[in-house]
């Protein structure tokens, strides 16, 4: 009762081919048979895996650029805003609100170390009016609100 034990590995080996075979023929007759689906089908994944290979790229390309702006950007520019005192331990002025104010603008413009400076307004307490209309959206005149 020797059974050869190549001959057992062999024939396995052929049943899983021809299994193989007959799967892979099957596909192959069933993609002939509906060749729109499966023209649709591949395309579709095609368009999927190009989009997301473009869209990866875009991306990497915005980061980069991004990247790139970010790293000169900062080089020579700094930006200072009003608040509070820092805390120091057993000081009272740490709760005190401080502004920046147009003397300081100068002051600063004015210094040897600083080659240009822009103020901006940003307070909350401030109210923008102008003769045409205000800042909280509404567009009617001042010259409307006259008594004649």
């Amino acid at each position: 009762m020797g059974v050869n034990r190549n001959f057992v590995g062999l024939v396995f080996v052929a049943l899983v081919m021809r299994r193989l075979l007959d799967s892979f023929g099957e596909v192959l007759r069933a993609m002939w048979t509906h060749k729109l689906r499966s023209f649709l089908t591949m395309f579709g994944i095609a368009w999927g895996v190009g989009s997301l290979l473009l869209l990866v790229g875009l991306g990497e390309g915005f980061r980069a650029g991004t990247a790139k702006g970010m790293a000169s950007f900062g080089e020579d520019f700094m930006q200072i805003y009003n608040g509070r005192v820092p805390a120091l331990g057993g000081s009272q002025l740490s709760s005190r609100q401080y502004y920046l104010n147009y003397q300081d603008y100068l002051d600063i413009r004015n210094s040897g170390f600083v080659r240009n400076a822009t103020p901006v307004i940003y307070r909350g307490d401030l109210r923008l009016v102008s003769e045409y209309g205000s800042s909280n959206g509404y567009g009617h005149s001042l010259r409307s609100n006259r008594c004649a």
